[in-house]
């Protein structure tokens, strides 16, 4: 098989090993020359894993590091190997990167924005929204209609619906949701990558490289801007002395300098920051199994300064 992959892309593997094998396949190939590859398998529709690659490869055109797929001899990104679809892309040399400081907060927001702006300017390839997407109706699991803040607040209100703030909380959550909800289809949209978080990032000589498009697709920008913002500011581990909100408005701050928001989106930005960080799974995991009465008073908090306007 690795030989087949191999020569439909065009090189000519040395050495080899397997780090993944079952429904996903994922090998590290050495070539004769010395240079890593990774062959990656997914059990997934072609036309989708082509427009990843696509778009992957107009943003590496357009000057943003991200990771480089390979064409094979049918120039395609994909080739068919049964159960597979396989694509094969470039190992990126550098560091992982195993937290956040100020100087990596505020180049993912220039990398986001960066990818935003370019985004505006061309079609999308897609036809699905992201993980991050809210208002699809949550009747299945699939990626545009899965709405996982809704499912995180619904996991709130059985944890604490006999709570005497609850109805406070569901008054505002749903007041804010119906809000956002009215003008969600005119805020600005593009297709995105969907997974812009520190952990798909490798720090190289050039600067920080993106890894991984399996669930690029077309998303609102603030959406994807806020809950990004929202993850490195409060949820993951850091090297530094700010606060959260600190580190927040130090992200937003190097994101509107390559990328404006409009006015529309600045009108609504607080009630959507408010849902994103009071409903975010994990904080709500963690908020259900210590049942402090903190809690729910944190959240109330939280949903209030959506009532607030971005100055």
């Amino acid at each position: 098989m690795i030989e087949y992959v191999c020569k439909a892309f065009g090189i000519q593997p040395g050495s080899f090993k397997y780090f993944r094998q079952g429904e996903r396949l994922l090998i590290k190939v050495t070539s004769i020359t010395g240079e890593d590859y990774y062959i990656k398998g997914e059990q997934t529709e072609r036309s989708y894993t082509e427009a990843c690659c696509q778009f992957a490869q107009k943003l590496l055109e357009n000057g943003i590091l991200v990771t480089k797929y390979l064409k094979s001899d049918e120039k395609m990104f994909t080739i068919v190997y049964n159960p597979y679809l396989i694509t094969m892309e470039k190992a990126i040399i550098g560091e992982e990167l195993t937290k956040v400081n100020d100087g990596i907060i505020e180049i993912l927001g220039r990398f986001l924005a960066r990818q935003h702006q370019f985004s505006l300017s061309i079609c999308s390839p897609f036809q699905q929204e992201t993980s991050w997407s809210m208002f699809g109706g949550n009747a299945t699991e699939l990626l545009g209609d899965y709405d996982e803040n809704e499912r995180s607040f619904w996991a709130f209100r059985d944890a604490f619906y006999a709570h005497p703030k609850f109805y406070l909380i569901e008054e505002l959550y749903m007041k804010h949701r119906n809000q956002l909800n009215s003008v969600w289809s005119n805020l600005p949209q593009s297709a995105v990558q969907g997974d812009c978080c520190y952990y798909n990032f490798i720090k190289t000589q050039e600067g920080l490289t993106l890894l991984d498009f399996n669930l690029a697709g077309n998303e609102v920008l603030l959406n994807e801007c806020i809950a990004v913002g929202v993850y490195h500011s409060w949820h993951v581990a850091y090297d530094g002395s700010l606060t959260p909100e600190e580190r927040f408005a130090l992200y937003m701050k190097a994101y509107t300098h390559i990328r404006p928001l409009t006015e529309l989106e600045k009108n609504n930005f607080s009630r959507l920051k408010s849902i994103i960080r009071a409903f975010r799974y994990d904080r709500i995991e963690a908020g259900i199994a210590c049942k402090k009465e903190t809690f729910v008073d944190e959240t109330y908090s939280i949903l209030n300064e959506g009532n607030l306007q971005m100055s």
